[in-house]
């Protein structure tokens, strides 16, 4: 659902008792969702001090009924739409004493998707690619990264600074931070002798939107197994509440890319390894990210 729901310039569904005369327009965020045994799909949003909307209910001004054809889809897109954050246009049926009736929703596929820096088109590109992941831009800092662990200085940082070890592949980056690497020790649970989980990860202020993705690595660290093998793509827009995105099977090289099957709105992304090459150590000089 949610790859068709981005591939879509708009989704818009009419009532049949719609008409354009009598339907106003919502353009903003949906802040809450209220869904009971039976009845209506009640519909919170976000307001401004200054905005209004011809509705009774401030709480719960607006609602779809459950049990109708569209109403599924709908429900569908409404989940998609808070939980990325994007923005939606509701047209709904004025109404002074009771909840407005919602008459069509529409998203486009970039509202409400910028960058750290402010629009989705001023990101600041870096490198041979095109990587909006360098330290130091898109309002990136140290602490915009962080993982499960690292081993020595070998901290998240590092894997997001244009270094692969000491070899400088970005031409528009800093300093290296530490080795140029993230590096982990694989540990397990000493209670139950299972494997603790490794992740990398990277926190934007504000949504972004995420197509891609590259990981790099020294030869001799190659060679040692420490490349991660099977990876899981996972995003979130709360920093809490993490959604599995796509699982990927590295192959052995110092140097690839990945495309998403679909484009992400996201503000964290995080990388969970569940194997590598065989090496007690994880290892990833430089992971890139990309909006296409």
């Amino acid at each position: 659902m949610l790859k068709k729901l981005l591939s879509l310039a708009v989704i818009v569904a009419f009532s049949s008792h719609a008409s354009e005369s009598t339907t106003e327009e919502y353009v903003g965020k949906i802040t809450n969702v209220f869904l009971g045994k039976t009845g209506n799909v009640k519909i919170g949003i976000e307001l401004g001090e200054d905005d209004y909307i011809s509705c009774a209910d401030s709480s719960w001004p607006m609602y779809f009924p459950a049990g109708e054809s569209y109403s599924d889809s709908w429900l569908d897109l409404v989940f998609q739409a808070k939980y990325y954050g994007s923005t939606l246009r509701i047209g709904y049926t004025p109404s002074n004493e009771n909840n407005c009736s919602i008459e069509y929703l529409a998203i486009m596929a970039d509202d409400g998707v910028a960058s750290g820096g402010g629009s989705l088109d001023s990101m600041v590109r870096t490198g041979s690619l095109g990587n909006v992941a360098l330290i130091n831009t898109n309002g990136l800092t140290q602490a915009s990264f962080s993982a499960s662990n690292h081993y020595s200085d070998d901290i998240a940082a590092g894997a997001f600074d244009g270094y692969t070890y000491s070899e400088q592949i970005n031409e528009d980056a800093d300093s290296p931070v530490s080795r140029g690497i993230w590096l982990v020790k694989k540990e397990t649970d000493p209670n139950t002798n299972m494997a603790l989980d490794n992740w990398l990860q990277i926190s934007y202020q504000n949504t972004v939107k995420i197509t891609g993705m590259r990981i790099m690595i020294n030869s001799k660290s190659l060679g040692l197994g420490r490349l991660p093998r099977n990876v899981i793509i996972q995003a979130s827009t709360d920093g809490v509440n993490f959604a599995d995105m796509q699982s990927v099977q590295l192959i052995e090289a110092e140097d690839q890319g990945v495309n998403f099957n679909t484009a992400i709105n996201l503000k964290q992304l995080r990388l969970k390894v569940v194997s590598n090459y065989g090496d007690k150590f994880i290892e990833i000089d430089e992971l890139e990210l990309f909006s296409d």
